[in-house]
This record gives structure tokens, C-alpha cells and sequence, in this order.
């Protein structure tokens, strides 16, 4: 199992940082999605950190594709967008995450803990 520690936590909240600023400046926020349906992103963050390790002896990877572009709202000419997605995974391991897991998942990496 993979605890991260120093400088490879502090990227991981450094980039978290970086992805609701962006997503901020795009002005909205999608709904999370998990292969059932959404999962609701969080309006306010968590009050306390996640106890860790959040799932204790399971590996959960996460795949980030952040994108910048440029869209054209009607009426409003070219607008610039930002798009981001994120992926967990628990692959190889037998393992499916739950929705209550993804919803625990989104809301750490939205409150930046």
C-alpha cells in the first residue's frame, strides 16, 4: 500500500489547488459521474480532513486530463473553457469502488485535503 508523504502529497494538493482554480474560472462545476449515474460534487467543502488511509490496504489510482479551449456561447461570442476530468480506479485488485466511496473520493479531492 502507497501512503503519500511530503513532496508527493503536496503535488497532489498543489494540483488539486490548481484544478478548482481553473475550474473556477470557467464558472461552473459539473457533476461527477460514475458508471451508474452522477455523483454530486460538493457545494461547500468538508469541514475535517478524511481520516487516512481512506480504504486501508486497497490501491485506488486516479487519472487527471485537464483541458483549456475555447467555446462559442451565443450571444456572448467566444468564451474560454476549461475542462477536467477525473478517473479513480481500483483495477487488478478484484475490487469495484461503490458510489459512496466515489462521493468520499470527489469530495476529498474538491476540499483540497
Amino acid at each position: 500500500m502507497m501512503v503519500m508523504k511530503g513532496v508527493g502529497r503536496r503535488a497532489a494538493r498543489w494540483m488539486a489547488g490548481l484544478a478548482v482554480a481553473a475550474c473556477c474560472v470557467a464558472g461552473a462545476a459539473l457533476p461527477a459521474h460514475a458508471d451508474d449515474g452522477p455523483v454530486p460534487v460538493p457545494s461547500t467543502p468538508p469541514t475535517a480532513a478524511p481520516t487516512t488511509p481512506m480504504f486501508p490496504g486497497r490501491t485506488i489510482r486516479m487519472r487527471v486530463d485537464f483541458q483549456f479551449g475555447e467555446h462559442t456561447v451565443p450571444g456572448q461570442g467566444i468564451k474560454p473553457t476549461a475542462y477536467l476530468t477525473l478517473v479513480f480506479s481500483e483495477r487488478g485488485n478484484g475490487w469495484n469502488l461503490t458510489e459512496q466511496e466515489c462521493q468520499e473520493l470527489v469530495s476529498t479531492f474538491w476540499s483540497g485535503t
